[in-house]
Parts: C-alpha cells; structure tokens; sequence
C-alpha cells in the first residue's frame, strides 16, 4: 500500500504489522516474534488443545489462550493488548501461516488515522506547544521519572496492596476495596493530591525570602523568631562578660 511503512531488518509478517501500527508497537511486538521464532525459547512450552481454549504449561505454570480473539493471561498481553509470544509460539507450532495474531491488537494501536509531515506542514493555523514543568521536575538534579518507570513502580504498588488486601477479614477487605474505588474515581475526577514535599518547600522559601528581604520590621521579627534558642543564650551571655 503506498505511504505504508516499512523496515528491511522485519520479516513480511513484521512489516505487515508495522503498516498497522507504529514503529514504537511494531517493536513492542518484534520482542515477543523474536521469542517466539526462536527455537529454544519456544520449546520450553508445552500446549494443549482444548478446544476454544489452549493451556499453556511452562515448568509448573500454567495459562490460558482464549482463541476467541487471540487473547493470553500473561502480563504482557493483559497490558499492553497486542500478541504476545505464547499465542505466537502455539499459532507456529499448529503450521499457521501467519504466526502473529493481528486479531490480538487493540483497536487503539492502529495508526490508519496518522498523518504524514506533509499533511502537517499544511495546518492552516499553526500553533505551538508549551511544555510546563512542576518545579521538582526541574531542577537538574531531579529529572522526573519515565512513563514506563511510572508503570513499574505502580505495577509495584499495587501488587504490595493486593497482598495485603488478600489477608483482611471480609468486612475489612470490602471497606478497603471501598475506599480505593473512591479514591479512583477522584483521581479520575481531577481531584489531584497535593505533594507535601512542594507546600513545604513553598513555605521555606516564603520564610527564607522574608530574612534576606529585611522589609519592614515585622519581617525582621520573623526572622529572629527562626534563630535557634541556643544562639541567643549564647548571646545573652557574652553581652554580661
């Protein structure tokens, strides 16, 4: 198809997956096709046919494929909602043609709406972004965490949560489960919390401008309230000597 694109390092199947989507999806892919071509990987599971469903045994786990769809109970396929290597490795191991399950993408994932730089450069109104910062993301030392550091601590999280969810009594556990659902749909409400850390620094920059200012003599009063009680003794005394 004209204007699709295309990678000489892919495979015809790769590329067909590429013209899909976007580079960034194709290679999220590429890493589950790579394991499943190779041989090595591949063999070390073992499947059984089930009808609608596949059973997938690896060492002493076990998971599902739900061939209504291509879909797999691994964390790779529940998040990120494309074809994993299981389902890849069970479709080469039947003779499947096409190894890679395009049924398995999400929806979302498929670049046919994307325009090309071309079409871009002839917006009628061109506008310009602006990228805004939090003050703690700025400062040099502190350059933010990566969306996908962003996952992994939250994937944490919530897997130290559920552990403790698991142990409560019925009635504690319902309450918990209660409050997150509350506290989620706040979240997705706009109602943000405020980090303590950034009033905090507000306020001892707000107390440190009043001591360098020396505005007025009620800053000045403020600013010897903040000398320790310890320097002021030892003031007292050296005034007597």
């Amino acid at each position: 198809m004209p204007g699709t694109l295309r990678d000489v390092a892919y495979t015809e199947e790769m590329n067909i997956a590429l013209g899909m989507t976007t580079r960034w999806v194709a290679q999220a892919i590429k890493t589950q096709y790579d394991a499943a071509v190779n041989d090595n990987l591949a063999s070390a599971y073992a499947f059984k046919d089930n009808g609608s469903t596949v059973t997938v045994t690896h060492e002493n786990h076990e998971f599902l494929i739900e061939k209504d769809g291509w879909t797999y109970d691994c964390e790779f396929s529940q998040t990120m909602k494309l074809s994993c290597c299981h389902v890849m490795a069970f479709r080469k191991a039947c003779g499947n043609p096409f190894i890679i399950s395009y049924a398995a993408i999400e929806s979302g994932w498929f670049g046919q709406s994307r325009c090309s730089p071309d079409e871009l450069s002839e917006v009628s109104d061109p506008f310009v972004a602006k990228i805004f910062k939090s003050k703690l993301n700025a400062t040099p030392g502190n350059a933010g965490l990566s969306e996908p550091q962003k996952y992994r601590q939250a994937q944490q999280a919530f897997v130290r949560i559920g552990d403790e969810l698991a142990r409560l009594e019925d009635g504690e556990f319902v309450c918990a489960v209660q409050q997150l659902d509350q506290w989620w749909y706040n979240l997705r409400q706009g109602k943000r919390l405020k980090g303590a850390r950034a009033s905090s620094e507000d306020e001892v920059d707000k107390e440190t401008e009043n001591c360098n200012g020396g505005v007025g003599a009620k800053n000045a009063n403020e600013c010897s309230d903040l000398e320790a009680p310890t320097q002021k003794a030892t003031e007292g005394l050296l005034s007597v000597q």
